[in-house]
């Protein structure tokens, strides 16, 4: 008689919650820094204006500058109310076709604001959000449209650092002289712009630009992009200048609400409702599309579908990130003013409260706004203090519990208020062959990027963690005692017993220089109490069928068990 089995090893994973807990918090366009620039309109006039619209919640003041230009302008702003800045159109306006140009506009303030850019001709306006220096990113595909021959397609960069080096690869041939398809680099330094032009005709939706290796991480840059003058869509009259500025590809979206331009019409043109156009953008192979809940079809990197005529609201969604942009068509299509460009907010970018400003012009006459909110925030959102009357509100069909309403302006400067979960905003106008349109909706959220854990480790033993030896300078640190160096070495050991944590190397990159930080949660399993039964003592007669049982605690836990040898079991993997 002997013991036939005995339990060898039981098992418990435990999940990483406390290292994916920690998050960091950035704001996209509130905030103090801002870099901008504004591409070639249709022509050069003496009506032209390109100005900024600067607004905050509270007083505070700062500065306008073109570095490159040796132009500077102070200002200040008063809460809650618009402050117009002027540029002169010969400081920075950028004419030239893919030729460094010191052009880059800088907005500096002592407290938060938001910045809208307005680039102006009478019959050839429109206007762009302004995102803060601090959401710009390193890797964009562009949104643009073609332009009608000669006014082309245009991208636009504006670098906020030296030394920054960029890969183009433009999506048509550029009227420079750049094949399709194959890349070429461009070195710009802290202010410099960069314009990209399309061949006559062509359009540069879909066209990348990315940082290079040696421009690194530290050297983030700006992208606008649009049409000197544009026929949206083709063959509707009259043409525009289109301007907008692009979200890096670490902000696009998957769920998107795209609501129609609601206005008087023109009986001239004998459009019976108002008309606008859509894209939706992919910058990964296989992303599949739904638009109001239907059959999906799928956009390779760079692609778009574009949708014209329309005159409803639609809900997009998508299976990886995409960026949605809208236009105004032409008047002989839309039935009023002429195309204007937004790239629209995706539904995370919702805002609590923003203060923004119709353009001021005697050719635009009638301004609008559109809002997207929660169905149950209706009756929440105020606009000067009023509530936005409940009946205007319309729904997006089945695909969504979302709202929206849009409804006439006054001129002026206007603040948006939501007390719910928040709201979406576009402003837009129009006037004889004119119109402009730009995003509110993005003016005061915020996005929460969880923490990258780049290395999840869990056990027992001594924990070893390294960095590649091309990055310079590493220091290590805990993250709870950032203060505290640790090591400076390209590795780190920590020996038992190990302490849980988030642990931290910050190093340069030998290539770029610039500074990176990677994180390591490192965390010891807790082997919980267990009982078994029959305990080791107890004899079993050979050829007997006995049951082995094992009770860990707490109850309530998920456990995996794995009794050892395997022979004879009739599951190796339960509890009994």
């Amino acid at each position: 008689m002997h013991p036939v089995y005995r339990l060898i090893s039981l098992l418990l994973f435990l999940a990483l919650a406390p290292a994916a807990a920690l998050a960091q918090s950035q704001t996209l366009t509130i905030g103090t820094d801002f870099w901008l620039g504004f591409m070639k309109n249709y022509q050069t006039t003496a009506g032209q204006a390109l100005n900024l619209f600067i607004v905050s919640d509270q007083a505070t003041s700062g500065t306008v500058s073109v570095p490159g230009q040796g132009w500077s302008q102070s200002f200040t702003v008063s809460p809650n109310v618009t402050t117009t800045i002027t540029i002169p159109n010969a400081v920075a306006e950028v004419a030239l076709n893919q030729t460094v140009q010191g052009r880059g506009v800088h907005i500096e303030s002592v407290a938060d604001i938001a910045v809208f850019a307005i680039n102006f001709i009478t019959h050839t306006a429109d206007g762009s959000k302004v995102l803060t220096t601090q959401a710009l990113g390193t890797k964009y595909v562009a949104a643009a449209y073609s332009g009608l021959a000669p006014y082309n397609s245009e991208i636009l960069i504006v670098a906020t650092e030296d030394n920054t080096e960029v890969e183009i690869t433009p999506k048509c041939a550029t009227s420079a002289g750049n094949a399709a398809n194959v890349p070429f680099l461009v070195q710009l330094n802290q202010g410099d712009c960069y314009q990209l032009m399309a061949v006559a005709g062509q359009d540069l939706t879909g066209t990348s630009i990315t940082g290079t290796e040696a421009s690194g991480s530290c050297r983030p840059f700006a992208v606008f992009s649009g049409a000197g003058c544009s026929n949206i869509p083709s063959g509707c009259v009259a043409c525009d200048h289109i301007y907008e500025q692009n979200y890096p590809l670490n902000l696009w979206g998957i769920d998107f609400f795209v609501t129609p331009f609601v206005f008087n019409l023109n009986p001239v043109y004998g459009v019976s409702v108002p008309n606008y156009t859509y894209r939706v953008l992919a910058a990964q192979n296989g992303t599949s599309i739904s638009i109001d809940g239907g059959a999906p079809f799928t956009l390779n990197a760079g692609q778009f579908q574009e949708f014209n005529y329309q005159t409803g609201a639609h809900c997009i969604a998508a299976s990886l990130p995409v960026t949605v942009a809208q236009y105004m068509e032409g008047i002989s299509c839309g039935g009023n003013g002429d195309p204007a460009m937004l790239i629209i907010d995706d539904i995370t970018k919702k805002i609590d409260y923003i203060t923004f400003s119709t353009v001021q012009s005697s050719v635009i006459t009638d301004h609008y706004l559109n809002v997207v909110v929660d169905a149950a925030d209706i009756g929440t959102v105020t606009l000067d203090g009023v509530v936005i009357d409940p009946g205007l509100f319309q729904g997006f069909g089945s695909c969504s519990n979302l709202m929206w309403a849009g409804f006439p302006l006054t001129p002026g400067s206007h603040t948006l208020d939501s007390q719910g979960t928040g709201v979406s905003g576009y402003v837009y106008g129009y006037g004889d062959s004119e119109s402009y349109a730009y995003t509110v909706g993005s003016g005061t959220f915020e996005t929460t990027d969880m923490l990258e854990i780049d290395e999840a480790i869990c056990t027992n033993n001594q924990v070893i963690m390294q960095i590649d030896p091309e990055f310079l300078d590493p220091v290590w640190y805990n993250y709870a005692f950032p203060g505290d160096t640790l090591a400076q070495t390209h590795t780190y050991t920590l020996n038992q017993p190990v302490t849980n944590g988030v642990y931290m190397v910050t190093a340069n990159h030998f290539i770029s220089g610039c500074e990176e930080t990677f994180y390591y949660s490192v965390e010891v399993p807790q082997p919980p109490p267990l009982t078994v039964y029959p305990n080791a003592t107890v004899n079993i007669c050979q050829y007997e069928s006995v049951q082995l049982n094992a009770v860990a605690l707490p109850a309530s836990a998920t456990y995996y068990y794995n009794w050892t040898p395997v022979a004879g079991l009739s599951d190796p993997h339960i509890a009994n």
